[in-house]
């Protein structure tokens, strides 16, 4: 069998011992698992009840008494636990929050009647004959309540139909003293009653086991009614009767009440369960978004608020990693990185199976940090009313790929009865690829140790908006540099005398405010593929901080205003456009921009899947650190195309100065 996280539930059976009484009303004793047999797949399981098989110490230290089996809704803690008589018996203390207290009262109302065990099992004792396997090295650490507890006695769902939750409880009853290997006697919370209607065969009188002779008889009698058993109800007999009669029976009762209850789909059906190592790799997420200040601690996540070394221990200890209890910070932080041949005591251990923390658990929290960091980042070039001033576009890949739009931007005369014309694209006249952009980040095993991982904290955090910058940046070298393939062409503006609008100290409001609509009125005036004007509007007015400041005060806008110029501009500002650093920066100059929904303008390529930053493991084989590289691919391109009088045309942007 896998070592897998298992879970089996029964009705609560609380314990009513003289010497073994609650504590007071906030803590209650109740028996969580016991060796009574439960139907794995066509296979008995067994769970052995002595201090030999089963590892006590981590529900005694760290035991969570749980809601549903999640690690946010923590009712309590286990405060004891014993084995008793083949049974695995607890005492819990309920937490002080509303929640727990909550719980209590529905616990102690008879409304949360089942309870759960989780468990890990390292080694079993199987019976082929028997179809059976017993646990004989396992280890509980959870304790769970729920609304609804499976049967008891075999681990069969009650959800049976009423005759034959009669017949289970029939053969049961009659048979218990041959079977008291087996089963233990758990209190029922609600007896099944027999019904009249639904016809059961009585099951034969128990034969005493006095002698070898007897014994033998009395399997063959069990043999012989369980074959008749199973033919009533149409099973074949032949997949039963190899079974011991527990197994048997529980088998034809489950086998009977799937074929009853759950027939043939005519669609197959897919299932999905969310298990409990993906719980705690979103909480682990949780706790690193906390650490990053990107959200808000939520109550009942243990990893919250730990270090990273301590985050890792407890994720180990969780995944049923022995030994982890006692690591040192060294250990701890050697698993964070890795490095799992470092760790005291496990040299070469073959127990690190459950999982890799630093290529599974923390590359996922990382890489959540970086994308909420991303999207809560402020946007660059995007207008007051939200909308950007350049489009997106997404493509399959590295490789080239074309950006197109309609050149003519005009419908056609056409007379009466003729063909209309093909709309004239571009496509082809402008092509580009995407580009790697990314910066690497480390972590050290001495800054583990030490517990000083601020500045990875911080890197996490600040690798959001330097993406949402560098996107940014991107777009308006693109602006100021052309829209050749090259970085280095000129910009081509399409000017003439009257689209240059100026304006200055000089000059009066009203001419001011006259020369700015020269720009947009540029935009109009450009000539298409058919020698027409192409008629494009301009929505938004692109400036740098110098341009933008005089631009506002003409529009009438007050500093920090966001409102809109009387509807028909958006003033949008970035400090890029002043920079030295980027090819044609200017501080004079200023750009009316076409809304990019109706004109192909400004474009922002991404390759499908990944719109948002990525982290991936890099250089893993660094000593004495760990190193990711943060990287992003993406390219920004404005939209050109060559009319017919073979001059450059950008549709959508016209450049002015002030």
């Amino acid at each position: 069998m896998p070592a897998e996280t298992l879970y089996r539930e029964l009705p609560i059976a609380f314990i009513k011992r003289d010497d073994a009484a609650p504590k007071d009303d906030n803590h209650i004793r109740f028996s969580v698992s016991s060796e009574t047999p439960v139907m794995r797949g066509n296979d008995a399981e067994i769970l052995r009840h002595d201090d030999k098989s089963m590892r006590m110490d981590r529900l005694r230290n760290l035991g969570c008494a749980l809601v549903n089996h999640d690690p946010n809704q923590r009712a309590g803690a286990v405060t004891s636990a014993e084995i008793v008589n083949g049974r695995l018996e607890v005492e819990v203390r309920f937490g002080s929050t509303a929640f727990a207290q909550d719980v209590k009262r529905d616990v102690q109302d008879g409304l949360l009647r089942g309870i759960s065990v989780g468990y890990r099992v390292y080694a079993w004792d199987v019976d082929e004959a028997a179809r059976s396997y017993t646990a004989t090295d396992w280890e509980p650490f959870e304790v769970t309540f729920t609304p609804i507890p499976a049967d008891a006695t075999v681990g069969v769902g009650r959800d049976l139909s009423d005759s034959w939750q009669a017949l289970t409880r029939s053969l049961i009853d009659n048979n218990r003293a041959a079977n008291a290997a087996h089963f233990k006697d758990i209190p029922m919370t609600d007896p099944i009653q027999p019904v009249a209607s639904a016809p059961v065969a009585a099951a034969p009188a128990v034969v005493p086991a006095h002698n070898d002779e007897a014994v033998r008889a009395s399997i063959m009698a069990e043999v012989r009614e369980i074959s008749q058993m199973a033919e009533s109800v149409g099973l074949r007999a032949s997949d039963y009767s190899s079974l011991g009669k527990v197994a048997a029976q529980a088998a034809i009762i489950r086998d009977m009440a799937e074929k009853a209850k759950t027939p043939a789909p005519s669609t197959p059906v897919v299932s999905m369960s969310y298990d409990h190592a993906d719980k705690q790799r979103d909480a682990v997420a949780e706790a690193f978004m906390v650490r990053a200040n990107l959200a808000k601690p939520s109550s009942g996540n243990p990893y919250t608020g730990r270090s990273i070394r301590k985050i890792a221990q407890m994720y180990a200890r969780e995944s049923g990693i022995r030994g982890a209890n006692d690591w040192e910070a060294k250990d701890a932080s050697h698993f964070v990185l890795g490095e799992h041949s470092q760790i005291n005591g496990m040299r070469d251990s073959v127990n690190i199976t459950t999982g890799n923390f630093t290529g599974f658990v923390m590359l996922n929290a990382m890489t959540k940090v970086v994308a909420k960091g991303f999207e809560s980042a402020a946007k660059g070039l995007v207008g007051q009313s939200g909308v950007p001033i350049y489009d997106t576009q997404r493509v399959p890949d590295f490789k080239s790929f074309y950006i197109g739009g309609l050149g003519t931007a005009n419908l056609q005369e056409t007379a009466e009865g003729i063909a209309f014309p093909e709309l004239t694209k571009t496509e082809g006249t402008y092509n580009s690829t995407a580009k790697m952009w990314g910066g690497t980040l480390s972590l050290s095993l001495q800054a583990l140790i030490s517990d000083d991982t601020g500045a990875f904290d911080r890197s996490l955090r600040q690798i959001g908006p330097i993406a949402q910058k560098t996107v940014e940046r991107r777009l308006v070298e693109k602006f100021l540099r052309g829209t050749a393939t090259t970085d280095l062409s000129t910009w081509t503006s399409n000017t003439t005398g009257t689209c240059t609008p100026v304006f200055t100290t000089g000059d009066t409001l009203a001419a001011a405010r006259a020369n700015v609509g020269r720009g947009p009125a540029g935009l109009q005036q450009k000539l298409g593929l058919d020698g027409n004007p192409i008629g494009n509007m301009s929505r938004f007015l692109l400036a740098g901080p110098t341009a933008g400041f005089h631009l506002a005060a003409i529009m009438g806008l007050a500093p920090g205003q966001t409102v809109l110029n009387s509807g028909q501009y958006e003033l949008v500002v970035s400090p890029w456009l002043e920079s030295t650093a980027i090819t044609g920066y200017s501080t004079t100059s200023y750009y009316a921009v076409a809304d990019p929904a109706t004109v192909t303008g400004l474009i922002l390529s991404l390759i499908t899947g990944y719109e948002s930053p990525q982290i991936q493991e890099y250089d893993a084989g660094a000593v004495g650190a760990r190193k990711w590289k943060a990287w992003m691919p993406m390219e920004a391109d404005l939209f050109w195309f060559t009319n017919s009088a073979s001059t450059k045309i950008i549709p959508g942007a016209q450049q002015c100065t002030t």
